[in-house]
């Protein structure tokens, strides 16, 4: 039975053109791992409205990155340096083994993987056009001039909308190393007066975060409402989902599901052809743009990230509505609200013989979804 299993995961990873597939992410690297070391460092897994990539050392660079959208970093193997610019300082955020982080958009940054063998996941959005959302790539004096005391002198940079950050960068590298500035060290007339994307210089973004001991702290939480946002509020939501727990869903962006520990399975609606995809420890899968599909939790040991992003911050959960229902005869009241309302509920629906898993679904979730 489980060499049946391997042989139909196998051949689901080979059908991905379409991004469907189903990919064991410690298999996937595995098959990949020739391309995480330099001068490649990387390999992309998705790469549509979500970019899915994972990224290796060792790999340093002097350049920074700054973009429209937010990047999502979980380091599986090693630790990394993040040096970034926070409320007009340079701040390096150290990303140790295990720990997520959620980079802000419009932060100047350069990803410092030094240490061989180092491998990490990164997640990141589709560039918008019509909303001119381009991306720079900038030096600063002082990372080729020891004695430039002002770290926020720019060298050289160039702004260009981004379709391919793999194929694109390589050329701007190239073309700043040719410059007069890389060999003068003295800032010339590449450095735009009035950049098309003004930089984020208010926001202090929040440390990494220990992700399987956050969980554990928040266990209570996930056992009662079987979700916990680990971001959420700007243009990425990053979620935990644990069960017994069933979800219908459909989502105007793409949505990433990566099954951490346990299995689950994922239905999908008409008018998707796409068969049941059954997740278990290590695998992930791309939800579609407008894809209607049910994901399913049996077990409260199971453990699932999804990962959306978007352009703008997520629609709120609903609140409890201030009025009254009557649960006896409403039978489409998420049950967060019914305990809510009413306490007496849940053991009246035990008494009549109702099973406690059926009670503890939530199907109301609408969190990013467009209403």
């Amino acid at each position: 039975m489980a060499s049946a299993h391997n042989k139909a995961k196998s051949t689901e990873e080979k059908s991905g053109a379409d991004g469907n597939a189903v990919y064991n992410i410690p298999r996937w690297i595995k098959k990949n791992e020739h391309l995480f070391v330099p001068p490649i460092c990387n390999k992309l897994m998705h790469n549509n409205q979500l970019k899915i990539m994972f990224v290796g050392g060792p790999n340093t660079r002097k350049d920074f990155h700054i973009d429209c959208g937010e990047e999502f970093f979980y380091m599986l193997k090693g630790n990394m340096a993040l040096p970034t610019y926070q409320q007009g300082q340079r701040k390096v955020v150290h990303i140790r083994e295990g720990q997520v982080y959620l980079l802000r958009a419009r932060i100047p940054h350069s990803p410092q993987r030094p240490e061989q063998g180092s491998l990490g996941l990164v997640i990141e959005r589709q560039r918008v056009q019509r909303k001119n959302e381009f991306d720079a790539l900038r030096y600063y004096v002082c990372d080729f001039d020891e004695t430039e005391k002002d770290q926020q002198k720019i060298l050289w940079e160039k702004w260009f909308f981004c379709k391919d950050l793999g194929t694109q960068l390589p050329p701007v590298v190239k073309e700043f190393h040719e410059s007069d500035e890389f060999k003068t060290h003295v800032p010339g007339k590449n450095v735009s007066a009035s950049p098309p994307v003004q930089l984020d210089t208010e926001v202090s973004i929040p440390d990494p975060i220990d992700l399987f001991p956050f969980i554990e702290k928040q266990q209570a939480f996930l056992r009662k409402h079987k979700r916990l946002d680990i971001y959420s509020g700007t243009q990425t939501q990053v979620r935990i989902l644990t069960g017994p727990f069933e979800l219908h869903r459909k989502y105007h962006q793409q949505t990433w599901y990566y099954c951490l520990k346990g299995d689950c399975r994922i239905n999908f609606g008409y008018p998707s052809q796409r068969d049941t995809q059954l997740l278990s420890d290590g695998d992930c899968v791309m939800i579609n743009k407008e894809e209607q599909y049910k994901i399913t939790i049996a077990s409260a040991n199971t453990l699932v990230m999804s990962v959306c992003m978007d352009v703008s911050p997520p629609v709120p959960d609903l609140k409890a509505p201030p009025k009254k229902y009557d649960h006896e005869k409403k039978t489409d009241t998420p049950w967060e609200l019914m305990k809510a309302e009413d306490p007496q509920y849940y053991q009246r629906q035990l008494q009549k013989g109702k099973n406690e898993n059926d009670l503890q679904q939530i199907d109301a979730d609408i969190t990013l979804d467009k209403v």
